[in-house]
């Protein structure tokens, strides 16, 4: 049952590293206010924002829980990343498809959606060998209006591509916020803006980013919790839709999805479980014996303070998955408070290796993008695999399940 994948490809231009980071200063990103090297990994808090609106909207904005509507700006923050998009052409010198010879040699091998779109990438810098998956993870707070939680998207993006990565994770449901009382005011078309807004960008990027937003589909007035798996060209490769639902508000009103995730990026099997997810082994370790070599789990872990205080100190806040399965796990959480002041999120976003240990931590309070570079090669899957072959009677059943992961991982959520 072991997935057989490869990665690489051919790189186009190497930059040293300092001049890599300074390079952020010209493109419009917050003051870095803390740089830490250790080892191969760099973590990255970013200067804390006094606006609480997107600074280049326009227009009418959401409002505010309690009726208050949001003061106009100048441009609208939803609809018009406009501005961004078109800086960020000329100083990337034209779009993903533009630039000719940067994409590397593509192909997914489990097939399926994104197989011509999704193989590859566009790498900046020739510095990681071709086994090496360099991923960011993005911290961002949970309870902020969807053009501030653009505005932010865009900002980390563009820290993971000055840094090489290829790609980036962000928390759950990062567009449109995890707070149920500005959530269920949002409408269709708004959180339908924002995501093409994020495809756009990552087009003109070209690096993977997986984002999430809480939206309706099809004829269920039932919510879907969703993570976005958008491809270097732009295009939504992969989907998955959250199978436990966590808190008695998400419980009212969203539904389960009904897919385990298996997915590629660069040629190294992925899977994906949010949130609460995390606590049911089964819905990563399956995908693990079906090929996946890296978790990527979105969260939005928030509790009173006391709680919080708990959890953390109990050991129940997230937990590793390498040492289960044998796979890397990355982790990306909120901070801060909601719209109420009474439920506060943990933060603690990581990157961990196949053995538990962390090869780059984000702090409690700060949004802030972590980074780190994943020899794959750690990834074996072994305690996976071995669950699939022992006891001798459950084989064919995993065969059967692992079969059916496959089969259904294109599968679009609705």
């Amino acid at each position: 049952m072991r997935f057989e994948g490869g990665g690489g490809g051919q790189d186009t231009k190497v930059l040293p590293y300092e001049e890599r980071c300074n390079g952020l200063a010209g493109k419009g990103v917050p003051a870095l206010q803390q740089r830490t090297t250790a080892g191969f990994f760099t973590a990255f808090r970013m200067t804390p924002r006094r606006e609480t609106l997107f600074d280049c909207a326009q227009g009418r904005r959401s409002p505010r829980p309690g009726g208050q509507e949001q003061a106009p700006a100048e441009r609208d923050g939803v609809g018009a990343g406009e501005r961004d998009r078109e800086e960020w052409r000329m100083e990337r010198g034209g779009t993903y498809d533009q630039r000719e010879g940067e994409r590397e040699p593509g192909g997914l091998g489990l097939g399926g959606a994104g197989g011509e779109g999704g193989g590859g990438g566009t790498r900046r810098w020739a510095m990681n060998a071709p086994n090496v998956l360099q991923v960011s993870v993005s911290q961002q707070h949970w309870a902020q209006g969807i053009e501030r939680n653009l505005r932010r998207t865009i900002e980390h993006i563009r820290i993971a591509w000055e840094e090489g990565s290829d790609v980036i994770l962000f928390p759950e449901a990062n567009l449109t916020g995890y707070d149920f009382p500005y959530l269920l005011g949002l409408s269709a078309g708004e959180t339908e803006r924002a995501l093409e807004q994020v495809q756009e960008f990552v087009r003109d990027a070209g690096l993977y980013v997986i984002c999430g937003t809480i939206q309706r589909r099809g004829d269920d007035e039932r919510f879907l919790n969703l993570a976005h798996v958008i491809a270097p060209n732009g295009e939504i490769i992969h989907e998955y839709a959250k199978i436990q639902m966590a808190g008695e508000e998400e419980q009212r009103y969203c539904r389960p999805g009904n897919k385990l995730s298996l997915f590629e990026i660069k040629g190294f099997a992925a899977t994906i479980v949010i949130c609460r997810d995390g606590r049911h082994p089964e819905l990563y370790r399956l995908p693990a014996m079906a090929g996946a070599q890296i978790l990527f789990q979105p969260a939005c872990s928030t509790e009173t303070v006391e709680a919080l205080w708990w959890k953390r100190e109990a050991g129940r806040a997230t937990q590793a998955a390498g040492p289960t399965t044998s796979i890397f796990h990355c982790c990306a959480n909120t901070v801060g408070q909601d719209y109420g002041g009474k439920q506060t999120s943990s933060g603690g976003s990581f990157i961990k290796h196949p053995t538990g240990l962390s090869l780059a931590e984000a702090d409690w309070y700060s949004e802030m993008v972590i980074t780190a570079r994943l020899e794959m090669g750690a990834a074996d899957r072994r305690y996976a695999l071995a669950s699939a072959e022992q006891p001798e009677f459950l084989q064919a059943d995993y065969q059967r399940i692992i079969e059916e992961i496959r089969a259904r991982k294109d599968e679009r959520p609705g």
